[in-house]
């Protein structure tokens, strides 16, 4: 079992130096600023160079893919965000998919299918 707060934020001197002191502390993090945008590929290695072996990144899917587009017609979002969040390497854990309440309950368990349609 790993162990990871989302939105907790460790004292620490300097904003930029969250993810080595988060990294000192805990092995695996939310990474919930994937949800409201594709990180650049800099970031993603930047997150990466700045953690030990062993140390899990959870990354959120994009909203415009889960809220937005609702799965469908998603493909160029999906490659381009699964392109820059694979530079994680061994430190990339799980995809977290977040979608809103009143689509889950209105909707066929199948959706993922729909995300990679290409028309």
């Amino acid at each position: 079992m790993r162990v990871g707060l989302d939105h907790s934020i460790p004292p620490i001197s300097s904003r930029g130096q969250f993810i080595q002191a988060y990294a000192r502390r805990f092995r695996a993090v939310e990474i919930d600023s994937t949800y409201y945008s594709i990180p650049p590929r800099s970031m993603v290695t930047g997150w990466r160079e700045k953690t030990p072996p062993g140390f899990s990144f959870a990354v959120k899917v994009p909203g415009v893919i889960t809220h937005e587009k609702d799965l469908h017609y998603c493909q160029s979002e999906f490659t381009t965000f699964l392109s820059n969040i694979e530079l994680l390497g061994d430190r990339l854990g799980p995809l977290l998919l977040q979608f809103p309440l009143t689509k889950m309950l209105s909707r066929p368990a199948n959706r993922s299918r729909n995300c990679c349609d290409r028309s």
